[in-house]
């Protein structure tokens, strides 16, 4: 694994020395505030910056969203929301279609209560542009996960485990119009926990993120996001401890972007 890796890195530094990387960056940053009946305030945020040459590609993509609302007659300030997720990746081609891999993802919920996942594993990927920009890839990556305790008693479920992350990328141009949809699928292949009683039934991640993205001049576009999330350990911890929290969460956006270039 080490001797793969040091492969990688030398053949990657190389290709900064003979290659010059384009550097792409996009940010969008969406707000709301309301008052009168429901008193809420929220802030979202979304970004891209990513690398590219002739031999490989990097991107960093981080989300956030955090909303408060002021409960009346107290109005004492709530936060509901406080939702941060960034998938890291760097792909180094061997040849026309096919990619070595690293990938990596954070991820902290309030709603879910996750005080942090985090994980990076190793993988190689398929790349094709027939029908679209189309991708897919297989990870096994180490995942760490530490819950949030909830309701004020010692329930912290952390575990780790070992995954397979299958995930599929499709993109597809028409005029001023981009649609892509990436999916990723995660079982766990092996969990290891304080209590041992743990399936890996009970240990599966699936996200899919999908946007449609209208360009409207220059580097601005308008867009649609539509976002699921289903993680059955937050089933698992619900059905043992009745906390009534679902491990499915949908989230629909629409989002000013602009995308740039260095």
């Amino acid at each position: 694994m080490k001797k793969i890796l040091l492969i990688i890195i030398f053949f990657s530094m190389k290709s900064f020395a003979s290659n010059k990387d384009s550097i792409v960056y996009s940010t969008n940053i969406t707000g709301q505030y309301l008052s009168g009946n429901i008193n809420s305030s929220s802030l979202g945020f979304g970004g891209e910056l990513s690398g590219y040459n002739k031999l490989h590609y990097w991107s960093i993509l981080p989300t956030y969203r955090y909303v408060i609302n002021n409960l009346s007659p107290s109005n004492t300030s709530v936060s509901k929301q406080n939702e941060f997720y960034s998938t890291q990746s760097y792909n180094y081609k061997t040849n026309r279609i096919l990619k070595m891999l690293i990938f990596s993802e954070v991820e902290h919920s309030q709603v879910r209560k996750i005080d942090i996942r985090a994980n990076v594993g190793y993988g190689a990927g398929w790349r094709t542009h027939k029908y679209g920009d189309i991708s897919l890839s297989e990870v096994i990556l180490p995942d760490y996960y530490r819950s949030l305790q909830i309701k004020g008693s010692h329930i912290q479920r952390n575990n780790t485990s070992i995954r397979s992350s299958t995930r599929f990328k499709f993109m597809y141009k028409i005029n001023s119009l981009t649609f892509t949809s990436i999916e990723m699928f995660q079982p766990s292949l092996y969990t290891i926990d304080f209590n041992g009683n743990i399936s890996n039934v009970n240990n599966i991640n699936f996200r899919s993120i999908n946007q449609f993205d209208f360009l409207i001049k220059g580097g601005l576009s308008f867009g649609l996001s539509i976002d699921f999330i289903n993680q059955t350990y937050i089933n698992y911890l619900d059905r043992t401890y009745n906390l009534n929290i679902s491990p499915s969460d949908l989230s629909i956006n629409f989002y000013l972007k602009y995308k740039g270039k260095f």
